[in-house]
């Protein structure tokens, strides 16, 4: 499965230049980076986030089923759950490892959404709602490239 996460987030990488965005790596998945430059071995997905305007143009994108994304039949879906995105990489046949009451796939990314106000960056909810993490701009900005299991992100 790290081939096929590493396959999402390279169309997630282009998706989001596509919207005029970039996609940062987060959470875990930024230490992750930092630390071992790969995927952390215990975590079940990949935490990115990305600008907040632009969750529309993303979601319009997942809309139904997905955008093809290669000619096999893969295709880019994304679904709203909890306090993010779960995106990831469809193909035909795909076995469902994520449990009967989950409506995504895995490997999937959670895509958190930020918004920049009141000198922090902030983690919004899907609906734009403040949460509880907020970073200092200059902590936060600017970034960096990370390898990160092949490619590089930013971090």
């Amino acid at each position: 499965q790290a081939a096929q996460t590493v396959c999402t987030l390279k169309v997630m990488k282009s998706i989001a230049a596509s919207l005029n965005a970039q996609f940062y790596l987060h959470a875990g998945s930024h230490l992750g980076a930092v630390i071992h430059g790969q995927i952390i071995p215990w975590d079940d997905d990949v935490d990115g986030f990305i600008d907040y305007r632009k969750k529309d143009e993303l979601e319009q994108i997942c809309e139904g089923e997905g955008v093809e994304v290669h000619p096999s039949g893969v295709r880019f879906k994304c679904i709203q759950a909890f306090n993010a995105l779960k995106v990831w990489l469809h193909y035909p046949g795909m076995e469902k490892f994520t449990g009967d009451t989950a409506e995504w796939y895995s490997p999937f990314l959670d895509l958190f959404f930020y918004k920049i106000e009141d000198g922090s960056i902030w983690e919004v909810s899907p609906t734009g709602q403040r949460l509880a993490q907020n970073y200092i701009i200059e902590d936060y900005f600017p970034t960096r490239p990370y390898y990160f299991a092949g490619i590089y992100l930013l971090g």
